[in-house]
């Protein structure tokens, strides 16, 4: 993967500032597009595959019941 980002140079230095700040949001834009920050977070920590299911089974029971007090 390969990510461009071109910063231009200024002579005066608030503009620097405001080019690397801006360089650092699409930056963090094109990351956040191509998923790679949530799968290094994934890959950081190992969960078991049992914490897994257990996890997504709770998840799931918690949106049925928010979607039955709707319906209420």
């Amino acid at each position: 993967m390969t990510i461009e980002i071109n910063v231009n140079p200024y002579s005066d230095p608030d503009d620097g500032q405001k080019a690397i700040s801006k360089a650092l949001y699409q930056l963090r834009k094109k990351l956040d597009s191509d998923k790679t920050i949530e799968t290094y977070k994934e890959k950081r920590y190992h969960t078991p595959r049992s914490e897994k299911k257990r996890l997504a089974k709770n998840k799931a029971i918690f949106i049925q019941k928010k979607k039955n007090e709707e319906w209420d």
